[in-house]
């Protein structure tokens, strides 16, 4: 039983988050970008996630030889072979995400331009008028200012980078 929170991972050859053995993974606020594979499960492992960001991997998210995944508020994006890969002794079920391009079947899932701040950079913050703003779920999880939640794994701040003068 792992958790993993608050992590960016970065430029692998392989495997982000690589998950077997009957294990089981709780992945939060993370971000995986520029490998292979971003997350794999396989094994018999379960790997649940919430408010990730999956950018510029070959393949975000596999899920193979009995692997369990559960994933949401995640935003996909610049996957170069595809968003999510699974065989059919496996389960990969996703909602309230972000695609940018390829549409993946689930509650709450949408498509668009997560609109990041810099993601050539690693800078995954979401600019305004970013489709990921307010758009997480379910409905009844709410930020501390009572709006929805984002989803990714940066919350859009408003007031990120604004100076007040009085």
């Amino acid at each position: 039983n792992i958790i993993i929170r608050d992590v960016a991972i970065s430029g692998m050859a392989d495997k982000g988050i690589s998950v077997g053995e009957n294990s089981k993974v709780h992945i939060e606020r993370t971000s995986v970008a520029q490998c292979h594979v971003g997350i794999a499960v396989k094994d018999q492992s379960m790997t649940t996630g919430d408010f990730l960001t999956l950018y510029g991997c070959d393949t975000a998210v596999v899920a193979r030889t009995g692997g369990d995944v559960s994933l949401r508020n995640v935003i996909f994006a610049q996957s170069t072979i595809s968003h999510v890969k699974q065989t059919p002794d496996s389960r990969a079920f996703i909602s309230y995400s972000l695609f940018d391009n390829q549409m993946i079947p689930g509650v709450g899932n949408r498509k668009g331009d997560p609109l990041f701040l810099a993601a050539d950079k690693g800078d995954f913050r979401l600019r305004s008028g970013s489709p990921a703003i307010n758009a997480g779920g379910p409905p009844a999880m709410l930020e501390s200012d009572g709006t929805r939640v984002d989803i990714g794994s940066y919350p859009y701040l408003l007031s990120a980078g604004i100076s007040v003068v009085i």
